[in-house]
């Protein structure tokens, strides 16, 4: 009869460490489905966002994709900046001074001398 008890104790035991485990695992295994989903979600807003104020950026990129095309944006215009600050006087009269306010303009005279 000692014998019976002592299987009955060990069941009982066993049942009692797989619930205490599976007590532990289950909420770990919710946390993590919990982030994917969630990550998942956010990225896709970002990127949503992200293609409302970048015209390079589109709804269907991944979100690796998309943050990939701002930091090259991103640098390229930083390389051009570096080239205005550079030589500012050069950029400013090509981009901003009309061809028919400069002397160098092949029909320079033909604006200026005409009644």
């Amino acid at each position: 009869m000692s014998s019976t008890n002592s299987n009955t104790n060990s069941n009982s035991t066993n049942k009692e460490i797989i619930w205490k485990v599976a007590g532990v695992i289950v909420p770990i295994l919710c946390v993590f489905l919990t982030y994917f989903l969630t990550n998942s979600s956010a990225q896709a807003t970002i990127v949503e966002r992200l293609s409302t104020y970048f015209d390079f950026v589109d709804e269907s990129m991944s979100y690796e994709q998309a943050l990939q095309a701002v930091y090259e944006e991103s640098q390229r215009k930083d390389e051009l900046i570096e080239i205005f600050c550079k030589n500012p006087q050069n950029l400013v009269k090509q981009r901003i001074t009309p061809h028919f306010l400069t002397t160098d303009h092949p029909n320079y005279y033909e604006f200026t001398t005409k009644e």
